[in-house]
């Protein structure tokens, strides 16, 4: 029987805040094509391009929704800015989902999307802001409490996370969030370890969340007890002869 090899993902289980504006393992970036046109999709690690796409939004698109594995995407060669044919291509429908995400590593990354006709009118630019209409998802796996925080504007949330038990563990639940420049709603959620935040948009934001008090789970450490052997007072036998 021919055994598994089994990688730990260790950004998993750093300790480090998550933010939208650069997009990690465990973070997810929805962004909703509500008008149809011709987009250029641009995919930042550290600051370089590493991925260029075109993308092509009508009424008579069929695909509704496409996730990008941000680590996984290469360009081969470089595309031209007015070569219209060459290049990775997308297809979308109006009212699309767009989603960002990372699947392995340590990097960090940011996503741009520019109308192709009018280069200086962006629909989005991670690295600045969420636009409203966007989600932006955190998976928490360390049982504590974490803050969010939504820096256009400073308002801010709690977010408890329980250690997760088979009984209520499951990966498909996640809790939803809206924001605004104000407020979040509701303020404070609790959840089960592994499982999403999702904040929903209803205005331009910047989102952190930040882990600002572990959760004590491992059991304590016992005293060690001393065992004292004692030797008996009587004489000592005699061997047989």
């Amino acid at each position: 029987m021919q055994k598994k090899k089994v990688l730990l993902n260790r950004a998993m289980f750093s300790i480090r805040p998550y933010d939208s504006s650069a997009l990690t393992v465990l973070t997810t970036l929805f962004h909703h094509f509500s008008e149809a046109g011709n987009y250029e999709l641009f995919v930042r690690r550290g600051g370089t391009v590493i991925h260029r796409a075109a993308i092509q939004v009508s009424e008579k698109g069929a695909q509704q929704q496409l996730n990008l594995d941000l680590a996984s995407l290469r360009d081969a060669e470089q595309r031209e800015c007015c070569d219209k044919e060459a290049g990775t291509r997308y297809t979308l429908a109006v009212n699309s989902i767009l989603g960002f995400y990372v699947s392995q590593g340590t990097g960090a990354y940011s996503v741009a999307l520019a109308r192709a006709e009018h280069k200086e009118r962006q629909a989005l630019d991670s690295a600045a802001h969420i636009p409203a209409g966007d989600l932006f998802a955190v998976t928490l796996v360390r049982p504590g409490t974490y803050r969010a925080v939504n820096e256009e504007g400073g308002a801010e949330a709690m977010i408890r996370v329980r250690p997760a038990s088979p009984k209520d563990y499951r990966p498909d639940q996640a809790e939803l969030v809206t924001c605004d420049a104000q407020a979040f709603k509701p303020k404070r959620v609790d959840i089960t370890s592994g499982h999403s935040v999702v904040f929903r948009c209803e205005a331009p934001a910047r989102l952190r969340v930040e882990l600002v008090e572990p959760a004590e789970s491992a059991p304590k450490p016992r005293k060690e007890m001393r065992h004292t052997l004692r030797r008996s007072s009587g004489p000592a036998s005699r061997k047989a002869t």
